[in-house]
C-alpha cells in the first residue's frame, strides 16, 4: 500500500465514523466543531473569522450540533456542541459536549488509533498529483 491508498483508507475510517455518530454531518458542521475542540470557549463571531463562514452560518450550524430541546436548537440537534452565555447577553460561547469530544478525539488523536493527518510533509507531497512540478501539497491538521 503506497501512500496515497494509506491516506484515503485514513479519511474513509474517519468519514465512517463521523457518518455513525452524527448522520448527515456536513463538511462545514465537523470543521466547526473540530475548532470549537480546538478553541474551547470560542465565540460564534471568532469560530466565523476562523472558517470564513457568515455569523449566520455558523450560528445555525452550531444550532444543529447543539442537544435537542436546547433553546435555539435545530434539527437533527446532533448533541456535539453546548453555547454558553457569557456575561454580555450577545456573547454566546462554544464548548464541545463529551460526545462532540469524543467524536473529536476518534479524529484527530487516540480512539480509533489514527490521525486523520497522519502523512508527514514529505509523505504529503509524494502522494499529491503530479502538475507542473511546481506544486506541493501541504498537509494540515486541524
Amino acid at each position: 500500500m503506497n501512500d496515497a491508498d494509506h491516506a484515503a483508507d485514513l479519511l474513509l475510517a474517519a468519514l465512517a465514523e463521523v457518518e455513525r455518530v452524527a448522520p448527515g454531518l456536513t463538511l462545514g458542521q465537523l470543521t466547526m466543531l473540530l475548532h470549537v475542540v480546538r478553541r474551547e470557549g470560542v465565540r460564534i463571531s471568532d469560530l466565523s473569522r476562523l472558517g470564513g463562514w457568515s455569523e449566520s452560518r455558523v450560528s445555525r450550524g452550531v444550532r444543529a450540533m447543539t442537544m435537542a430541546g436546547e433553546p435555539g436548537s435545530l434539527p437533527p440537534a446532533y448533541g456535539l456542541v453546548e453555547i454558553l452565555r457569557g456575561g454580555d447577553a450577545r456573547a454566546r460561547h462554544l464548548v464541545p459536549t463529551t460526545l462532540g469530544a469524543a467524536l473529536a478525539k476518534s479524529l484527530i488523536g487516540e480512539g480509533l488509533g489514527f490521525r486523520l493527518v497522519a502523512m508527514s510533509p514529505e509523505a504529503a507531497r509524494r502522494a499529491a498529483p503530479t502538475g507542473d512540478g511546481d506544486q506541493q501539497s501541504e498537509c494540515r491538521s486541524f
